[in-house]
């Protein structure tokens, strides 16, 4: 299985997290009230059993 992007939310507030995950490679991909849906795109493969 490949994996193409990773979604994850952030509070707004929370201004150490996102400086964290825009250093990794993350963007704000939708803007919420109180949070930010994050997205990092890429090719990842899922490890299989």
């Amino acid at each position: 299985m490949r994996i193409t992007a990773i979604l994850l939310h952030a509070e707004k507030s929370n201004q150490s997290a996102m400086r964290f995950y825009e250093r990794n490679g993350y963007s704000v991909f939708r803007n919420a009230e109180h949070r930010l849906l994050l997205k990092k795109e890429g090719q990842w493969m899922h490890p299989t059993r």
